[in-house]
């Protein structure tokens, strides 16, 4: 994101485009976090000036708390901006039923960085994101490894069985699951490699495999059930039908502690 500043941004002199844009840039690099009443706003609150000040301090330039255009912390926040920050986020909005349905539906969930669309991308978005930092949220998922090379060239060449086992991975459509969207297609290509899994044998474990109630660490909300069929399992949310989780073939059974 490049920023551009219409006039310096102070206390006093804010121009509410300015604000908006810095707010959103600083939420992205996890300084600022808006009130949950309003999200992300025009109006000049003191929490953005004492979170502009901070990123100020850690980047070495001059902590006042202001901006001036193309200052150095305008160039600072530019450049930083324009990385893809690493990790996870929660996406949250504002619960007064006035958020794009598109957005709405990514309310609350576990997204990666490396994922599109993110909170406040769109004009007069209020969504914003909230750094991941609690346990209950982290998900079982191996390292991103590199895209394997076959399946780079494949979208190119259209030719092979490979290229078909590529495409039912990616844009799998089937009415009781689809890969969730927390993680991106690079993460579950990964992840269908390396555990072993095919879409045939995930429709064939929630149709066959035995049913044990589980905890849904992305939509907290929603029922998810752990299927475990032939010595694998997998975890679905009930409500979206999203997967959540695929384990490793020969899985130990998780411990559920009765309360």
């Amino acid at each position: 994101m490049n920023l551009i500043l219409s006039q310096p941004f102070t206390s006093s002199t804010s121009h509410a485009s300015d604000v908006r844009q810095i707010k959103k840039i600083l939420n992205r690099l996890g300084y600022y976090t808006p009130f949950e009443t309003t999200g992300i706003t025009s109006i000049p609150d003191q929490a953005v000036f004492v979170a502009l000040k901070k990123f100020q301090i850690d980047h070495g330039l001059l902590a006042t708390g202001e901006a001036r255009p193309g200052d150095a912390t305008v160039m600072t926040l530019s450049a930083k901006s324009e990385k893809t920050p690493f990790g996870s986020y929660v996406w949250r909005i504002v619960n007064d039923g006035r958020a794009r349905k598109t957005h709405a539906q990514h309310a609350n969930t576990v997204r990666n960085w490396a994922d599109s669309p993110d909170p406040g991308e769109d004009f007069n978005c209020r969504c914003w994101a909230e750094k991941v930092e609690s346990k209950k949220y982290i998900i079982d998922d191996p390292p991103l490894e590199p895209v394997y090379p076959e399946l780079l060239l494949l979208p190119l060449s259209r030719v092979g069985r490979l290229y078909n086992i590529w495409t039912i991975w990616v844009n799998q459509k089937n009415t009781e699951w689809s890969l969730g969207q927390f993680k991106s297609p690079e993460r579950w290509r990964n992840q269908l490699r390396n555990r072993d899994w095919t879409p045939e044998q995930i429709t064939q474990t929630i149709k066959h495999g035995q049913k044990f109630p589980a905890p849904n660490k992305v939509n907290p909300a929603n029922k998810a059930i752990r299927y475990e069929y032939k010595g694998r399992y997998l975890v679905r949310d009930e409500v979206t039908k999203e997967v959540l989780q695929l384990a490793k073939p020969n899985f130990e059974r998780p411990i559920i502690l009765e309360r």
